[in-house]
């Protein structure tokens, strides 16, 4: 019995020794996953709140579109014609698309932006197209264009202000 405990004694350096090198490398493994992970979370926090900021920006972007095509409004009546440049098409899809993409909570805010900005760019035609003619009246400006322009401004709003709030996660 003595034996086998001196034979054993000589065996403890050897098994502590492995263990304490299996218990380093599990360590060090476990720590790199650990790191690896908080990394990728702090790039996609990253990520989705540069994405958030760009939604914004669109946002503010149609808003301003649809203060152009007011001013392109005041030409019209001007000039009795429409011979102003062609203002690009606001950048909607794009909205809709990091919003699908990045941000879906912001879906039902995109959606009524997208229908307001619709019914706004008719309206405007319909109005200009009566500006031409000359059949234009205050009460056609305000319904086809100026309380449409103002709904698109409320939708913009409404989803600056969400955006907003989701952001407030990130910080």
């Amino acid at each position: 019995m003595i034996t086998a405990m001196n034979e054993l004694k000589e065996f403890v350096p050897v098994i502590a020794t492995l263990v304490g090198g299996i218990l380093t490398i599990g360590g060090g493994f476990m720590a790199q996953l650990f790191m690896q992970s908080r990394t990728h979370r702090r790039e996609l926090t990253k990520l989705k709140r540069e994405k958030l900021e760009e939604i914004c920006a669109l946002s503010q972007a149609i808003e301003d579109w649809c203060g152009k095509h007011l001013g392109s409004l005041v030409t019209i009546q001007a000039k009795g014609r429409d011979d102003s440049p062609a203002l690009p098409r606001p950048p909607m899809r794009q909205l809709q698309l990091l919003v699908s993409f990045y941000h879906a909570e912001l879906g039902e805010f995109s959606t009524e932006l997208a229908k307001a900005l619709d019914s706004f760019h008719k309206g405007y035609a319909e109005y200009a197209k009566a500006l031409i003619e000359g059949s234009a009246t205050q009460e056609l400006f305000n319904d086809k264009v100026n309380n449409r322009c103002e709904t698109v401004r409320r939708a913009s709003r409404r989803l600056l202000d969400s955006a907003c709030q989701i952001a407030c996660r990130y910080v």
